[in-house]
Parts: structure tokens; sequence; C-alpha cells
């Protein structure tokens, strides 16, 4: 009954704040995300979709689900 989103619209949990159009990360808190990048020096990140509309803490964001293929290694 369950299944698996490739790439399309959902509603998901977040922590920190996002804007209209913003990238957004797979955040360091289990099961949100982040309209900031979470790495630090030596790791690598993916963008993961792209936020539908504003958000703050712990609030439900819409999102544009399509991770992107390139990987960012941050120096």
């Amino acid at each position: 009954t369950d299944g698996m989103l490739l790439r399309g619209f959902c509603q998901v949990s977040q922590s920190g704040t996002t804007s209209v159009g913003q990238k957004v990360y797979a955040s360091t808190t289990p099961g949100t995300i982040s309209g900031s990048s979470p790495a630090g020096s030596g790791d690598v990140v993916r963008v993961l979709g792209y936020a539908l509309n504003a958000g703050v803490n712990n609030a439900s964001a819409s999102i544009y689900f399509n991770p992107d293929n390139t990987w960012i290694d941050i120096s």
C-alpha cells in the first residue's frame, strides 16, 4: 500500500526556515528537511528538491521532490 516517491510533490517536516523556491537538503534531524546545507568541511551534500511555500521550524512544508544527480563536496 505504501510506495516510494521518485519525483513529485510532497509534504514533509522541516527544521529551520525556508522560502519559496529555496533548495532543500536532508537535515541532521531524522525525518526532516532543511533550507540550509547541514554539512561541514569534508562532507558531501545533495539537493533534495525545492520549497513550494515558506515555512518555519517544526512545521509542515510542501516541496517539489526531485533529488539532484550532483553531489557537492564541501571544502
